[in-house]
């Protein structure tokens, strides 16, 4: 098993194994001994094991701790588990969660998992005031934990809560799972809803202004939420935030996936997966599809209850007395069939008389019911388009957002390198338009291209001598460099696409293509999935934007102009 770029030291440009501190260490070595060794006397915890780890490979030699003074590890229990992960809590300190997921199973690469670590991370860089980070209404809060070792040197748990991982055959635990360490913000709005209905009530205004910015500030990146439902909201008497990133999905996307729970999906979305699926192509209508889901939440929360699934609850039951077994599927093509002869929903038709009574004359809930109303059409084409437009007619101001700190862009900084890069980008980018485009992906062009130039342009900028040969001498480093793009392109597909997808068959339509010279084999999975690791280390999972600013020659067209040209063509050609 290789080790792509191994001999690429990660602190010469000071970033760790996901953990970027604000400051790392910057000593004189030679003046500052004495400094680094007191660094003995440290106490071992998260953070000072990752500055540790940097000093160390800065100084040249080993700083051990004293074993006296290791502070004692932090007890966890298991709270619960999904289909591919499982949530750890502190047994004393009920405030973080541990989410521990795989990207790989052993047969299928976790798409969905990868998207929701790079959300992890994602506001965290585009906002630099931490202060300001925690106040986001979205989960903004955490730590990636990328190495098992380190995990279990700072935590007591049992041995058996790795066992999940082991039953579906992942045996080198280190080389897939990720640890995120995450704020816990309080109860979700299902459970308030339910149990305090007077706390929605008090708070309602601070909570819809919260859910509706919060959702803004994903949309203006070009992504929807995907679950959005009260079960992923969470308030704690001050603020509302939007939680579980796992069905995170761009709006550039032109395949259905199916991420909303169906007490929230859109209308359209059942109609596509029960009626047309494949007969025609998904329209991905952004923003209104989610508004859709949005408006369901906001009418469980003046309602105490939402209407859809208390009608799955009617049609489960009446399954049970007619003595009919029905299956969920059909179960939700009967939920499909109602909406879709319903033009939409009318909350007041919902509302109990005394409630009525109650808001006859406040005419500002009125009016937010009215709006909720016109989120709630069944024709996409009938609802708000903007979430901008929402907030200004429910609350006659509008929205501000946060302003995200400025981006930093990444330039070549060597003529030298640049002329090596440009002819690697001649020789290998026309392979990947060419592959992506024959499987029907191409809106993960942009994104892939993207993690490409990014990544090299990193490392050339840092002189690192192993991607430099791989650039200058393509026959004897043809291997790594596939292994490369089989990385960013995975990356690419999932950020845009979302969608779990088998390894094995991956490789084989790879082959298929002639990607590689030489056949790749399912061997082969554990260097991608390393080289997975590393490109997102590298780019500290920054791997969603579209930064494209860099020096190109005069003879090479840019990736961005290509790629549009390319989606000029199938536009005309559909």
């Amino acid at each position: 098993m290789t080790e792509f770029l191994s001999q690429y030291n990660l602190s010469e440009i000071d970033k760790d194994m996901g953990n970027k501190f604000d400051k790392l260490l910057d000593f004189d070595y030679q003046e500052e001994k004495e400094k680094i060794k007191s660094l003995q006397k440290t106490i071992i915890n998260e953070e000072s094991l990752e500055l540790l780890e940097s000093v160390e490979s800065k100084v040249g030699f080993s700083i051990k701790p004293n074993p006296e003074i290791r502070e004692s590890k932090i007890n966890l229990r298991y709270k619960t588990s999904g289909s591919n992960g499982i949530i750890l809590v502190e047994k004393d300190n009920p405030e973080y969660l541990y989410k521990i997921s795989t990207l790989y199973d052993g047969k299928d690469f976790y798409s969905s998992n990868l998207v929701e670590t790079i959300y992890y991370s994602f506001f965290k860089n585009k906002y630099q005031n931490p202060e300001e980070i925690s106040c986001l209404p979205v989960q903004s809060e955490s730590t990636l934990i990328i190495r098992l070792s380190m995990f279990i040197e700072k935590y007591n748990c049992d041995s058996n809560i790795f066992e999940k991982f082991r039953q579906i055959g992942i045996s080198n635990l280190d080389d897939y799972l990720i640890i995120v360490k995450m704020k816990s913000y309080g109860k979700d709005l299902h459970t308030i809803s339910m149990k305090n209905p007077n706390t929605v009530n008090t708070n309602f205004g601070t909570i819809i202004k919260n859910i509706i910015m919060g959702l803004a500030l994903l949309h203006n990146e070009s992504i929807l939420h995907g679950d959005l439902k009260t079960q992923n909201l969470v308030y704690d008497n001050t603020s509302c935030k939007i939680i579980d990133f796992g069905g995170i999905k761009s709006t550039k996307s032109n395949l259905y996936q199916r991420t909303c729970t169906i007490t929230t999906r859109p209308p359209e979305d059942l109609i596509y997966e029960y009626e047309i699926d494949g007969k025609q192509p998904y329209i991905n209508y952004g923003a209104r599809s989610e508004i859709w889901s949005l408006g369901v939440v906001f009418m469980e929360l003046i309602l105490k209850d939402n209407p859809i699934h208390k009608l799955y609850n009617r049609l489960m039951i009446f399954t049970k007395e007619e003595c009919i077994v029905l299956k969920n599927i059909e179960i939700e093509i009967g939920i499909k069939n109602i909406l879709k002869k319903k033009s939409g929903y009318d909350i007041f038709q919902h509302l109990d008389k005394e409630y009525l009574a109650q808001i006859e004359s406040n005419l500002q809930i009125k009016k937010i019911i009215h709006i909720v109303n016109n989120m709630l059409r069944t024709n996409p084409h009938e609802r708000y388009s903007s979430l901008y437009e929402i907030y200004h007619l429910m609350f006659d101001e509008t929205m501000v957002l946060p302003v995200k700190k400025e981006e930093i862009i990444e330039i070549l900084k060597s003529e030298i390198y640049l002329e090596i890069f440009n002819n690697f980008r001649k020789q290998f980018y026309p392979k990947i338009y060419d592959f992506l485009i024959e499987n029907k992906l191409i809106y993960s062009i942009l994104s892939t291209i993207n993690i490409i130039d990014r990544f090299i342009i990193i490392l050339l900028n840092n002189d690192n001598q192993e991607i430099i040969e791989m650039l200058s001498d393509y026959e004897q480093n043809y291997d790594k460099i596939i292994l490369m793009l089989c990385g960013a392109i995975t990356i690419g597909i999932s950020v845009i696409y979302s969608d779990s997808f088998n390894m094995h068959d991956f490789i084989k339509i790879l082959n298929l293509f002639s990607f590689s010279k030489n056949k790749l084999t399912d061997e082969h999975i554990i260097d991608i999935i390393q080289v997975i690791v590393q490109i997102l280390t590298i780019l500290e999972y920054d791997v969603i934007d579209e930064k494209f600013n860099y020096s190109y020659n005069d003879d090479f067209t840019s990736v961005k102009t290509i790629y549009e040209e390319y989606i000029s063509f199938v536009n005309q050609s559909s």
